[in-house]
């Protein structure tokens, strides 16, 4: 599974976009927009993130143990995920501005949501990982939250860009649903890696709050 690892260089002397160079691909069947896509291309989106789940979070995490000394292990094992936010906070100080940097004529919504997720666009396989990530320690902290399509109409007419594509989702008590769309939170940070990202852990507050049932009592 992992033996691209063994194609790139040592840990000793690589770097970051080094290793992305090797970076195996996420195959996403229908890049695009969610107002681009029919219903089925945007269910096989969703079909595939479901079934290369395992295997996307064995890669990032893999990377992230080697290139950041960062082990995701305990966390997606059920521990305290604090230090693992923290970790990935601290890293991505550094780490995000040099990639935006590098691949800055890729960093727009509208590139992330065309994408192919290779070749030159390989970098958003690396932060849909991310992404992936992140989910999926909220939802091994609040189960209720489940990844799926957003289909709220009202998303639709706001041209939200989580229309149609795999986020997490809950239900509230009263029935209203809360959606919460992690990549768009690492695409977010690629995009604009400076400022309030240098300071505010925001992916951390995103997936504490949700685990802690923040988002259960919003209106």
């Amino acid at each position: 599974m992992l033996n691209w690892l063994k194609k790139i260089a040592p840990p000793s002397g690589s770097t970051l976009e080094r290793r992305l160079a090797g970076y195996p691909a996420y195959t996403l069947p229908h890049p695009g927009d969610g107002a681009s896509l029919t219903p089925a291309q945007a269910q096989a989106n969703l079909e595939a993130l479901l079934t290369q789940r395992t295997a996307r979070l064995e890669i990032v995490t893999a990377l992230l143990r080697d290139e950041a000394g960062i082990d995701a292990a305990p966390a997606l094992a059920g521990a305290d995920p604090a230090p693992l936010l923290d970790a990935l906070h601290t890293w991505m100080k550094e780490a995000m501005p040099a990639l935006h940097d590098r691949h800055r004529e890729l960093a727009s919504t509208a590139r992330w949501l065309a994408s192919h997720r290779r070749g030159d666009e390989l970098v958003f396989s690396f932060l849909g990982d991310l992404g992936l990530l992140l989910g999926e320690l909220i939802v091994l902290g609040r189960p209720a939250f489940q990844w799926a399509l957003d289909l709220d109409p009202r998303n639709r007419r706001a041209k939200m860009v989580s229309w149609q594509r795999p986020v997490l989702i809950a239900h509230r008590p009263d029935g209203s649903a809360v959606e919460l769309d992690p990549e768009d939170a690492v695409v977010h940070r690629f995009i604009q890696p400076r400022g309030s990202a240098l300071v505010l852990n925001e992916w951390g507050r995103m997936v504490q709050d949700a685990r802690a049932g923040a988002y259960d009592r919003a209106l």
